[in-house]
C-alpha cells in the first residue's frame, strides 16, 4: 500500500506539473497568436485619425508558382502556399488596421518575366484573391500596380506584348493620379534608357514630358513619383550600388539604379517632393536635395519581414486661397518567415503537451485505480 501511495503521489505531482506547464504555455500561445494575428494594431496607434490620404507602399512581392514547385516538389508547394499566406496576412492587417486610401505595389509583382500566359493568369488569380476586399473591389481603396523587371523585363527584353499583358492585368505602366492636391506620376522605368523597344521607350518619355509641362504650368502643385527602379545614388548609400550591365548593342540587360544623367533630368523636370521606388529588397532612404526625398521600399517578402511604408498627407486650405500640406511617413514590419516556422513548432509542442495531459488524466487515473484496487484486495 505504501508503494502504491508513493507511486500515486509521484504520478499526481507529475500531472500537476504538466497541468501548470500547459496553462502557462497556453496563455503564452494565446498572447502570441493574438499578436501575430493583429500585429498592425500597434502601427495604427501611430497614425493620424484625420489624414486626407493614407498611401501604403508594398515592395517586390515576387509571387512564385509552378517553376519552384517543379524544382522542389512538395517543399516548393509548401513554400509557395506559405508565401501566399504571408503576403495575404500582411495585406489583411493593412486593410483591417491601417485603413488606406491607396495601395501601391512598386513592381516585381511576380518573380519571373518569362511566364507563359497560363502560368501568368494562374498567379494573377492568386494575386487578385489576396486583394479581394470589398473596398478595393469597389475602388474606395485604389490599388496602383507598378511594372517591374520581373513583370515585363529589363530594357533589352521589354516588348509590346508583355506591356499589353501587364496593363490588361494590372493597369497602365504610365499614369497620372491626383491625390490630396498632389500630382502622382507613375512611369515605366524599365525602358526609359538603353531600351530595345524604342517606340515603347518614347511613349514613356512622352508621358514624362507631358507631366513636366504640367509641372511648369502648375508649379504650386506638389509632385510625387511612383516607379520601380531607384534613382541614382552614390555607391554605399543603399544595399545595391549604381551598377548597370549592357549587351553589345548598348541595351540594358540589368540595372540596380537609373543612370545619373536620367536621374538629374527627372529631378529637374518633375521636381518631386517624394519618390517611392522598389527593386532593392533591403530598402533605403536618400535625400536628393532639400526638397526631394526618395524612399526605396524594402520587400514585403517573408525573408525581409513583411515590410510596408505608409505616407499620410494632410491638406490645409487657408483663407487667402493658398494650400499647404503636412506629411507623415510611418513603417511597419511583421516577423520573418523563419519566425513563422518557429511558431508552427511551438504550436506543435503545445498540442503535444495538451495530448500528454489528456492521456495522463484519462488513462493513468484508471491505471492507478487498478493498482489501488489490487493492493486493497491483497
Amino acid at each position: 500500500q505504501n508503494m502504491t501511495k508513493t507511486r500515486s503521489l509521484g504520478v499526481h505531482n507529475f500531472i500537476q506539473f504538466t497541468i501548470r506547464l500547459t496553462k502557462v504555455y497556453t496563455i503564452f500561445m494565446i498572447l502570441l497568436l493574438l499578436y501575430l494575428s493583429n500585429y498592425m494594431i500597434f502601427t495604427r496607434w501611430k497614425l493620424q485619425s484625420d489624414a486626407d490620404a493614407r498611401i501604403v507602399f508594398i515592395g517586390d512581392p515576387q509571387m512564385e508558382g509552378t517553376t519552384r514547385i517543379q524544382k522542389e516538389g512538395l517543399y516548393g508547394q509548401i513554400s509557395v502556399s506559405m508565401n501566399d499566406w504571408y503576403f495575404s496576412h500582411v495585406i489583411s492587417n493593412v486593410m483591417s488596421f491601417i485603413e488606406p486610401t491607396h495601395l501601391v505595389v512598386l513592381g516585381d509583382i511576380f518573380s519571373y518575366q518569362h511566364l507563359g500566359d497560363e502560368e501568368f493568369n494562374a498567379r494573377l488569380r492568386r494575386y487578385n484573391h489576396i486583394f479581394d476586399f470589398p473596398k478595393i473591389v469597389s475602388k474606395d481603396v485604389q490599388l496602383i500596380n507598378i511594372s517591374g523587371n520581373h513583370d515585363i523585363g529589363y530594357a533589352f527584353e521589354v516588348s509590346a506584348d508583355r506591356v499589353k499583358r501587364f496593363e490588361e492585368a494590372f493597369g497602365p505602366v504610365n499614369a497620372k493620379y491626383t491625390v490630396a492636391g498632389h500630382t502622382i506620376v507613375v512611369f515605366n522605368s524599365m525602358n526609359i534608357e538603353g531600351a530595345k523597344a524604342e517606340e515603347l521607350s518614347q511613349e514613356t518619355w512622352n508621358h514624362i514630358n507631358a507631366m513636366a509641362e504640367e509641372k511648369k504650368q502648375h508649379p504650386e502643385t506638389p509632385v510625387i513619383i511612383f516607379t520601380h527602379i531607384p534613382f541614382y545614388k552614390p555607391a554605399g548609400i543603399c544595399e545595391d550600388g549604381p551598377d548597370i550591365w549592357r549587351n553589345s548593342r548598348g541595351e540594358i540587360t540589368q540595372q540596380w539604379m537609373l543612370t545619373e544623367n536620367t536621374t538629374q533630368i527627372l529631378l529637374k523636370e518633375l521636381d518631386p517632393i517624394f519618390i517611392f521606388t522598389g527593386h532593392d529588397h533591403y530598402g533605403c532612404n536618400y535625400q536628393h536635395s532639400e526638397t526631394t526625398t526618395e524612399f526605396t521600399i524594402r520587400s514585403i517578402m517573408g525573408e525581409y519581414g513583411g515590410y510596408i511604408q505608409i505616407l499620410e498627407i494632410n491638406e490645409m486650405k487657408h483663407p487667402d486661397g493658398s494650400t499647404t500640406w503636412t506629411y507623415r511617413n510611418t513603417s511597419s514590419s511583421f516577423v520573418i518567415m523563419y519566425a513563422i516556422t518557429a511558431v508552427i513548432v511551438l504550436i506543435s509542442i503545445w498540442l503535444i503537451l495538451l495530448t500528454i495531459l489528456f492521456l495522463f488524466k484519462f488513462f493513468l487515473s484508471s491505471f492507478l485505480s487498478k493498482y489501488s484496487s489490487r493492493d486493497h484486495a491483497e
